[in-house]
């Protein structure tokens, strides 16, 4: 609508105040219309939630995605996709002020949602690995991310190939936790075959391949 309209603008325009002003509206205008156990209400929270995660008020964002989980999970139920995009988006909300233990929590959930759906072979799964990884990674327990990573590459070598630029980013994330343990031969034995499919694939001359030196480097 028009509301949403004006403050996907705003937020554009870095007018954050003003953005999340007009997101409010909305949210109480959709919960006095549709009752707070309502799709539309809680998609006007997760439009807001994000707003706020943009600002980088993200304990604002995890006190509104946490109701929106409570409204998806009695409206629509956990294995919902839009239940799981919400967990999903809390998780990088506690990432974003350093809770990664709860970041890690939420994710593991998203990734147990997805393998009990029978989602592995989906794109979704190894998603939910590879941010769950980071996560570790980022919390300092870079075993696990190294065995989370492994997992992931091995996922994305089955269900993409091994000459896509998936298979290549797992290669690229694992050779970073690698790094962080440093296991250095290990690093360089996954940067070189992450470099010579990005050649195969993009070409020499490409700027994607350019990038990836520029990180080898």
């Amino acid at each position: 609508n028009l509301l949403e309209s004006l403050a996907f603008y705003n937020k554009e325009l870095g007018k954050y105040a003003e953005a999340t002003r007009l997101l409010k509206e909305v949210a109480t205008i959709k919960k006095n219309i549709f009752g707070i156990d309502n799709i539309e209400y809680a998609y006007s929270l997760t439009n807001l939630a994000t707003c706020y995660s943009e600002s980088s008020n993200n304990n604002e964002a995890i006190h509104i995605g946490a109701e929106v989980l409570g409204i998806l999970g009695r409206i629509v139920g956990t294995n919902h996709p839009y239940y799981v995009l919400s967990l999903r988006n809390l998780a990088l909300y506690y990432s974003e002020i350093g809770n990664y233990r709860e970041a890690i929590r939420r994710e593991k959930e998203v990734a147990e949602l997805l393998r009990m759906s029978d989602s592995t072979e989906s794109p979704d799964y190894p998603t939910s690995l590879s941010r769950l990884a980071d996560y570790y990674s980022k919390s300092g327990n870079y075993s696990e991310a190294v065995r989370i990573g492994i997992e992931t590459m091995k996922i994305n070598k089955r269900v993409f190939g091994a000459e896509s630029q998936d298979y290549a980013t797992s290669l690229i994330n694992l050779a970073g936790y690698y790094q962080d343990l440093g296991n250095y031969s290990e690093t360089i034995r996954l940067m070189t075959e992450a470099k010579e499919i990005y050649e195969r694939v993009f070409g020499k001359e490409s700027h994607e391949y350019a990038l990836l030196l520029s990180n080898f480097a």
